[in-house]
């Protein structure tokens, strides 16, 4: 049996819409595509393959934990940023956000062979 769960596609756009407003360039993401997952578990000989893609925001009012929160999602993808560049940018980013909320976007898969 397989069991996952990945990035779908617009995973956490809210955020990333934040950091390119503020001036951060976060890369390319590289969600997975259900429909193309789902027929490569079937080609790669799983029988009974579930694919199903939902939202799973979280909010977090209390301003220190979220600013933690994105703090620890961004450092380590601009690694090259100093702590307190970041720390000043993800300040900004939080008065972009339009609410407390990291809208985590999913796809769960559960296959059998």
């Amino acid at each position: 049996m397989l069991s996952l769960e990945a990035a779908a596609v617009g995973n956490v756009a809210a955020v990333r819409a934040s950091a390119s407003a503020v001036g951060l360039s976060v890369g390319a993401q590289h969600p997975v595509d259900p429909n193309g997952l789902h027929e490569a578990l079937k080609g790669a000989g799983f029988q009974s393959v579930t694919v199903r893609t939902y939202r799973d925001p979280v909010t977090i009012n209390d301003r220190q934990v979220l600013k933690a929160h994105l703090f620890a999602m961004f450092s380590g993808l601009l690694g090259h940023v100093s702590r307190d560049d970041l720390s000043q940018a993800i300040d900004r980013m939080m008065q972009e956000l339009p609410a407390p909320v990291i809208d985590y976007s999913r796809v769960q898969v559960r296959a059998i062979r």
